[in-house]
């Protein structure tokens, strides 16, 4: 079990790509996190840990978004790669439009806040297929209204969106001149590499990221098969488990 935000996720599934992860929202933007108690969520825990092969069922893939920076070894993210102008290196929530260069996003739903947020006012993904959201940002375009952070409902600019699928490749760092000056990329909100001119940063979709625990979904078995009713208890027809 994780509790934290999506930079937090992100470390835990780049240093253990095959854990089984329940995330819980701890941090400013929790795109990853699974809504849920935290005491349902212990429980939901403790019960595929004491039979994981039975409710191997509830664990589900997340997409994952790779880039690659100069052809060097891949770095991950869980919800978003974005472009921001300016060359400051740090864990701090992007919470200035202006400071938006593009982004991929692979949590697309307007009910978050962050960059999955702004993604899903502008183009809401069902989650059913794998699917990612490219956004540039600035004039001209669309102005929208989005919740860029906690509190923070802010207009922006969107030039264009794209639907991103897996194997597909998008070229960032503002190779079109649409980003002049210094720019950093960030990763789940955590700002990491400042790129220097003439780089290629390459950002793909993949469909094989993190395991995370569908908690309502084993709980919602377990007590349809009466895992949580003691033996020999009758039930309210009168059967007993």
């Amino acid at each position: 079990m994780t509790f934290g935000g999506d930079g937090t996720n992100r470390a835990v599934a780049s240093g253990w790509p095959e854990a089984v992860l329940l995330p819980l929202a701890g941090g400013t933007n929790n795109a990853f996190a699974t809504p849920l108690d935290p005491t349902a969520a212990g429980l939901a825990a403790a019960l595929y840990a004491a039979d994981p092969a039975r409710h191997d069922r509830h664990v589900v893939r997340r997409p994952r978004l790779e880039l690659r920076l100069d052809g060097a070894a891949p770095t991950i993210a869980l919800v978003d790669v974005a472009v921001v102008r300016g060359g400051w290196v740090g864990a701090h929530a992007i919470w200035d439009p202006g400071l938006l260069v593009e982004a991929v996003v692979a949590r697309s739903d307007p009910s978050l806040t962050g960059l999955a947020g702004v993604a899903g006012v502008v183009r809401p993904l069902d989650g059913q297929a794998v699917e990612a959201i490219h956004l540039r940002f600035g004039p001209p375009g669309r102005r929208v209204l989005v919740p860029l952070g906690p509190g923070q409902l802010v207009p922006i600019e969107v030039h264009d969106v794209r639907v991103l699928r897996p194997g597909e490749r998008i070229v960032l760092a503002g190779q079109d001149g649409a980003a002049p000056g210094q720019v950093t990329l960030a990763f789940d909100g955590e700002r990491e590499i400042t790129l220097t001119p003439g780089s290629v940063a390459e950002v793909r979709l993949h469909a094989n990221g993190p395991r995370v625990l569908d908690a309502a979904g084993l709980l919602r078995a377990a007590a349809a098969d009466g895992l949580l009713v003691a033996p020999g208890v009758p039930d309210r027809w009168g059967a007993e488990r």
